[in-house]
């Protein structure tokens, strides 16, 4: 059974609308393929696998490829073409132009599990012609689609105004599952944890073996590892790359090589600071959160419940970061705040000109908690609403939203 994942689906729907080129691009095992088989198509298709080398070789010259593609499609090439992990075809960023240039009747979709291997091949500019599409793993509400899609009715038709005693009982229990295995599709559908760690395993060894030896030398293999798991350590925290290099022994510049070609491949993110150019601002170091909990706690190799975790903050704030990247906001309006002096602010949310600033606490609360560093930064600069996001309050005090961690997914900006 494929479960449909309705946002991506819209996505590629209205992209078509305006380019003849869509790339889902993100980390192996997110459903890149499966969005691909399950994305509703009117008229002719046709698929291809990159890493078939008959089917691969089809691309090496237009005549031969436009043979191929008209018994499908007709002599106009009238039709949609699938192209799975693409970046694998010799010259395929080349042959896309020429496609799309010469027969304007076909769409085409295409899946990569590297945004870096794909820019490695669309050297050439296609300004106008692609739409980039970057697919993570379950956010928490489709992860709840793939536990029980009744469940997930229940958690719809409610608002952060209604009573929680309204809310399944279930949810908060799944969530702290989502903290510990995260939300990679195979992951979520199966039921038994050892089988979870399993799968980790697997993919992350995908990472390490086949992704990620294109791009590092081997002399330095054993110290990037070194490197993902330090970076995997300090999640939610800053990161101080002179102190990774001392660390590991690579150089600072390997080092900020490294952790772009981590960002490349969507297995972490780096989010900077937001300044006002105040001199007791923080304004060079960068925090690291990770795209998906699982990926980070096999890296950490414990998967231990989330209650008894030392670390059960950080991955509360990982967690936080995912969700307003898959359901609120790009990554790249998403800062922190950070003085000298001790204030800070977990994420600024820039959008229109405006903020809207974020704490997150792993906490229950009996009434709200008063946040200093939140209202402190109305001085700094004036804000319309905030959100203080925790485990169990559910309330609004003047500008703050008091906000269950499971509710991320309905801030409203």
């Amino acid at each position: 059974m494929i479960i449909k994942r309705k946002r991506y689906l819209d996505q590629i729907k209205n992209a078509f609308g305006s380019v003849p080129i869509v790339i889902l691009i993100g980390a192996r095992q997110v459903g890149k393929t499966t969005l691909m088989n399950s994305y509703e198509i009117h008229g002719s298709c046709m698929k291809v696998h990159g890493q078939d080398a008959t089917e691969a070789e089809l691309f090496s010259k237009l005549p031969l490829i436009r043979q191929h593609l008209s018994m499908n499609f007709g002599p106009q090439l009238e039709g949609t073409l699938l192209i799975d992990e693409f970046q694998y075809i010799p010259g395929i960023d080349t042959m896309l132009k020429l496609l799309a240039d010469k027969f304007p009747l076909l769409k085409i979709l295409c899946t990569g599990s590297s945004s870096l291997d794909i820019l490695n091949k669309m050297k050439e500019s296609m300004a106008g012609r692609v739409r980039y599409i970057p697919v993570y793993s379950l956010s928490f509400t489709e992860f709840l689609l793939f536990t029980d899609p009744e469940l997930l009715k229940n958690f719809d038709i409610l608002t952060p105004d209604d009573d929680l005693r309204l809310l399944d009982p279930r949810i908060p229990f799944l969530m702290n599952e989502y903290l510990v295995y995260g939300g990679l599709p195979k992951v979520a559908l199966t039921n038994d944890p050892s089988e979870k760690v399993n799968l980790l395993t697997d993919i992350m060894r995908s990472y390490l073996l086949h992704d990620v030896r294109n791009f590092i030398r081997n002399e330095d293999f054993i110290k990037f590892n070194k490197v993902l798991r330090l970076l995997a350590s300090q999640i939610g925290g800053m990161v101080n790359i002179s102190e990774i290099s001392r660390t590991t022994g690579l150089s600072y510049t390997r080092c900020e090589e490294y952790v772009h070609i981590l960002e490349q491949m969507y297995i972490l993110n780096m989010v900077a600071p937001y300044t006002t150019n105040k001199r007791n601002e923080i304004t060079r170091m960068r925090k690291v959160y990770f795209f998906d909990p699982g990926i980070r706690n096999i890296l950490q190799n414990d998967f231990n419940g989330i209650e008894t975790r030392i670390d059960n903050g950080a991955l509360f704030e990982n967690f936080v970061f995912q969700e307003l990247i898959k359901e609120v906001i790009r990554p790249e309006s998403i800062r922190y705040y950070r003085t000298r002096d001790g204030m800070k602010i977990d994420f600024i949310l820039e959008k229109g000109g405006s903020v809207f600033p974020i704490e997150v606490k792993f906490r229950n609360y009996k009434k709200p908690p008063s946040d200093r560093g939140i209202k402190s930064f109305d001085n700094i600069k004036t804000y319309r609403k905030a959100w203080f996001i925790n485990r169990n309050c559910n309330t609004t005090q003047g500008k703050i939203h008091y906000l269950p961690g499971y509710y991320v997914s309905k801030i409203n900006i």
